[in-house]
């Protein structure tokens, strides 16, 4: 059986050797248990200017690698052309691992493994541990999208690190790209399409996940994560039938150090920019319960954030305004959700930083509950 293991990549020479030997070690172990397992590491990249395809062939491996470069950059785009390559290929099971991560370890690779070769699942996501700082689009945008869609708790949709099985690979190929996709939009794309096909989806716990630094990149990826959410909703003409699972145990772990609060406010006061430039015609899609708020906004009041309440009113309205109109502009809706987004996730982060963390899970897990309560899918494949 066939075993893609892709690292998409652009300008990484400072990891591409370190997580190229972890993912080796991790596929010694993998065929030490599964004897019938041929693998290939595959590296993806956007046309690096530091020597990151150099180094990774260069890097010694115990097993076969396999290089690629593509003439445009995007995470998203890489990982798309790999998926092309399995599918010529005929890959019985692909993983893709993010190639900053400097926690990963070899183990990583048999937990992703595992579940597709057992045949438990044929798409796999992972969970991280996190502090209440951290995966704020995935607590605020990701998760209630996927929980309200499907059904399923399922924790961290846009984590980065999958694993799926040849039946993904043929479901995604037939799904049409929107731009964001090519980008950071490539992990909710993936997700949404697994839960829409009614595919098997298992979970696994990865411990911590220590990389870059995502936090400044928040305002320039959120939207083509939203983007990449919209256009594959609009490609599916019902929801998954999946039974009703229990919420799984907090992810979040305890730890109370905002080291990025000085540059909340600033996303803060960005944030108040944008609304203020925002015309009346811009914000016909916000529901009654924040008309108020950007009133106070354009009047210069400062410190208005956002409650869980406004947020879920707020998400209910931008997506039945795009579900149900399919001529609506997704990306300048993605850009106008921009601010409001912020305002949600900086008012978490100031909430969150007293909290009990029983209290920060319960806040996340209770959004998610709410927003999908507010039945916006219906409107899918009407």
């Amino acid at each position: 059986m066939k075993l893609y293991v892709c690292i998409p990549t652009f300008n990484e020479a400072d990891n591409i050797e370190a997580i190229t030997g972890i993912v080796d070690s991790g596929l010694q172990k993998v065929v030490e248990k599964y004897s019938d397992i041929s693998p290939v590491i595959f590296n993806m990249d956007s046309a690096s200017s530091d020597g990151t395809p150099f180094l990774f062939k260069n890097t010694q491996t115990v097993f076969q690698k396999r290089s690629e470069v593509l003439s445009e950059k995007g995470k998203g785009r890489n990982l798309l052309e790999f998926i092309k390559y399995a599918k010529t290929d005929d890959v019985d099971y692909c993983i893709t691992i993010d190639a900053d991560i400097s926690s990963a370890t070899p183990d990583w690779i048999e937990e992703m493994l595992e579940p597709l070769v057992s045949g438990s699942a044929q798409f796999v996501t992972p969970i991280y541990e996190r502090s209440r700082f951290e995966g704020s689009t995935t607590n605020h945008f990701a998760f209630p999208t996927v929980f309200a869609f499907s059904g399923l708790s399922v924790r961290q949709p846009i984590g980065g690190d999958f694993a799926f099985s040849k039946d993904f690979i043929s479901k995604v190929c037939k799904f049409k790209v929107s731009e964001g996709t090519f980008f950071y939009g490539i992990d909710i794309f993936l997700t949404l399409i697994a839960l829409s096909q009614n595919l098997k989806i298992k979970q696994v716990l990865l411990g911590k996940k220590i990389h870059s630094p995502s936090f400044r990149n928040l305002e320039f990826m959120f939207p083509q994560i939203a983007e990449s959410a919209v256009n594959v909703l609009r490609q599916v003409n019902s929801l998954p039938n999946y039974a009703e699972v229990k919420d799984i145990k907090s992810n979040i772990i305890e730890s109370n150090v905002f080291k990025h609060k000085d540059e909340a406010y600033s996303m803060l006061t960005r944030a108040y920019s944008n609304i203020i430039k925002m015309n009346r015609s811009d914000l016909e899609w916000l529901p009654d319960s924040a008309q108020s708020m950007v009133r106070d906004i354009k009047n210069s009041k400062e410190g208005i954030t956002i409650s869980s309440r406004i947020w879920v009113d707020i998400l209910s309205s931008w997506y039945t305004n795009l579900l149900t109109d399919k001529s609506v502009d997704l990306k300048l809706m993605a850009r106008s959700l921009l601010p409001f987004f912020v305002l949600r996730s900086v008012g978490f982060w100031f909430a969150s930083e007293n909290m009990l963390l029983s209290d920060v899970e319960n806040e996340i897990n209770n959004q998610a509950h709410n927003f999908s309560s507010q039945g916006v899918f219906k409107y899918i494949g009407k």
